[in-house]
């Protein structure tokens, strides 16, 4: 599969698929775009991903721009067939961090099966170059991308050349809303990270500690202080 960008910030897999992808959150599109887009993000999510529908919440606060920030620019491409939306692809990209988060990717079932077998490692691996040139625009080089998931997913995450180094990594229950809940609390899920070719010379550990960071403090904010998370931290910093 072919994965080329256009200039309306359409982002087009193999034009033979008549799958396009476009970012919902670009803050470049058009106010009227992104509002009318939004609501078919928010299906596709819920059909996805309906324990975590929360987080629609704060996608809304960055469709209207409430909340941006200059280190972080947050994707959330929306896939569609035809004039139809059947998947979302959602990542941050962490300047400060020098790591690309990936939050949420499904496609569904019936257009997977139209898909060749490696579409996802090849839309991935786009979507990683993607973010990679866009960081370099700023004058950052990154250097990891770390996924959350379950064990069982290793295989799938291992072919798209992600690892699970063992740091014993948590969840927040209700994400970056836990405040709303008192304090946090956590469940196991793991951390899968691929290293990106950066030629900073930094170890991997230190790569592994800054994309956690990045998913921990960052996306979660979560203190640092926090038992379960300086315990995570320290394991990373400990490979």
């Amino acid at each position: 599969m072919h994965f080329l960008m256009d200039s309306e910030f359409a982002h087009v897999v193999d034009p033979h698929s008549n799958i396009t992808f476009v970012d919902v959150l670009d803050l470049r599109r058009d106010i009227a775009d992104r509002t009318q887009l939004f609501p078919q993000l928010k299906s596709v999510h819920r059909r996805h991903f309906p324990d975590y529908e929360y987080v629609v919440d704060q996608w809304a606060s960055i469709l209207d721009e409430s909340v941006s920030s200059e280190h972080i620019i947050k994707h959330a491409w929306l896939a569609f067939v035809g004039n139809e939306p059947c998947g979302q692809f959602i990542i941050d990209v962490n300047l400060t961090r020098e790591s690309i988060l990936i939050h949420f990717v499904a496609m569904d079932k019936e257009v997977r099966r139209t898909l060749p077998r490696y579409w996802l490692r090849d839309l991935m691996e786009a979507i990683v170059e993607y973010c990679q040139v866009e960081a370099q625009q700023h004058s950052v080089q990154l250097e990891a991308a770390m996924a959350e998931s379950y064990p069982e997913y290793l295989w799938k995450w291992a072919e798209l050349g992600y690892t699970d180094p063992p740091v014993g990594y948590q969840e927040p229950v209700h994400g970056a809303q836990w405040r709303d809940h008192g304090e946090p609390e956590f469940f196991p899920l793991t951390a899968f990270v691929r290293m990106l070719d950066s030629g900073s010379g930094r170890a991997d550990s230190e790569k592994i500690t800054s994309v956690v960071r990045a998913f921990l403090l960052d996306a979660y904010d979560l203190p640092e202080e926090n038992p379960v998370v300086s315990k995570i931290l320290d394991r990373c910093s400990s490979l």
